[in-house]
């Protein structure tokens, strides 16, 4: 649908390979202008820019493989970039990183820029979340004094640099190969990741400090990819609604269709969009942490091990799971998508009610000695955990919150505009419980 509209997605990078001729006494030339001058006949261009990681290694990498290089260019129509040189002999990738900083789970792919190949792709928990499970909470503890360089380092060396270094090892790159960087997040996310002050978000009139930059590389936020990777962050459109979704309404395709939709990023911080080719509105809401795994005290990230689907057993009503993992992989504990098929089930067959009180009776129900119920989906001797999996009513009153917050900001969203349910089309679900 991009492309239809004529929005052309194209890639300005590549690998040329470059001959000089080798210094003598006749031929002094230094290195950087012989390098110039190979890229100039190679390219037709005129300006070639060589930042200062290339100069670095220029000298050793040309006289190791005798003047024969390959050079990664970014190419513009005014100058040529000269992203990294390397021997005749390597088998340079030229790797481009996606993030999506979540406020409790960070995802990301690597790609092969040339081909758009998937190399690698992990996801983990942000590091930022024991400084506080929702933006407001560590918006409050980046004022305090060192507060912005912890929640920095959080993100950038305890959890994107591992999860990279993860991927990179996968994929059989080194992390210096990655010379494109996109990065998506809510606003607060963004700031935090680039250790600028963000109180005022959630200070009325809520103005952040930025929505859109360009003005970032990796080296300046510690990031461990090539030095000279510039990381573009996905313009924000409100103090509340981040690139994440401007990314995610692109891809999805709703801006360009005559149909109504409704797009949710059902994670910690939710947002949503709502429209059609004539017009989009959005807007967040606080939904919390439990449509990703947290507040649930079985909770995770639907990582191996999660249980992702559940059913009852029409005849016998004993549970059928399916755990995320390689085949024979026992359930350790319940991602967002098993917590809504575990309610959703218990409910039909009447074990809760509609408030989330375990109302049924049977072997898998328990309640302790504050009266709280449970449900035990799978017993610990059958499941990879130390104790049983199981979902309580306290867990469930907290899903019943989250969903809540959507439900709300969906009726008040659509209230706005003076339409109804009955009015949407599609509905497109983002995040982690979306894949």
């Amino acid at each position: 649908q991009i492309t239809e509209v004529g929005i052309e997605l194209k890639n300005n990078l590549e690998i040329v390979d470059l001959s000089m001729d080798v210094p003598s006494l006749d031929d002094t030339m230094p290195d950087n202008e012989r390098l110039v001058r190979a890229l100039q006949a190679v390219t037709g261009m005129e300006k070639i820019r060589i930042p200062y990681f290339v100069l670095k290694k220029l000298a050793h990498t040309l006289r190791e493989n005798e003047f024969h290089v390959q050079a990664v260019l970014r190419k513009t129509a005014k100058d040529i970039f000269v992203y990294d040189i390397l021997g005749k002999k390597d088998h340079p990738i030229v790797g481009g990183l996606a993030v999506d900083i979540g406020t409790t789970t960070v995802s990301a792919i690597i790609i092969n820029m040339l081909d758009g190949e998937i190399l690698a792709k992990g996801s983990t928990g942000n590091g930022q979340i024991r400084y506080g499970a929702d933006v407001i909470n560590r918006i409050i503890e980046s004022v305090k004094p060192g507060g912005k360089e912890k929640l920095q380092k959080a993100i950038v060396e305890e959890t994107l640099n591992p999860l990279i270094a993860n991927m990179c090892a996968h994929a059989k790159i080194r992390c210096n190969q990655v010379y494109r960087a996109c990065i998506a997040g809510n606003t607060t996310m963004n700031h935090l990741l680039l250790g600028v002050d963000s109180d005022p978000v959630r200070m009325e009139p809520y103005i952040p400090a930025f929505f859109e930059t360009n003005s970032v590389f990796a080296v300046d936020l510690g990031i461990e990819v090539s030095s000279s990777t510039r990381v573009r962050i996905a313009p924000n459109v409100g103090s509340y609604v981040g690139g994440d979704i401007t990314a995610g309404t692109l891809a999805s395709g709703i801006w360009n269709r005559p149909e109504f939709s409704l797009f949710i990023d059902l994670g910690t911080n939710g947002e949503l969009v709502f429209g059609n080719q004539d017009f989009l509105m959005t807007c967040a809401c606080s939904a919390g942490p439990a449509f990703e795994g947290g507040d649930i005290s079985c909770g995770m990230r639907a990582t191996d091990g999660a249980i992702d689907s559940f059913r009852l057993d029409p005849a016998t009503k004993e549970p059928i799971l399916s755990v995320l993992g390689d085949p024979g992989q026992k359930p350790v504990g319940l991602c967002g998508s098993g917590i809504i098929d575990v309610i959703c089930e218990l409910f039909i067959h009447g074990i809760i009610n509609a408030k989330g009180q375990i109302v049924g009776e049977g072997p898998r129900i328990r309640r302790n000695e504050y009266g709280i119920g449970s449900y035990v989906i799978a017993f610990k001797e059958d499941a990879d955990s130390v104790k049983d999996v199981e979902i309580t009513e306290v867990d469930i009153d907290n899903f019943i919150r989250a969903k809540g917050a959507i439900f709300s900001a969906i009726n008040i969203m659509l209230s706005s505009l003076d339409f109804d349910v009955s009015m949407i089309d599609d509905v497109y679900v983002a995040g982690g419980i979306g894949s």
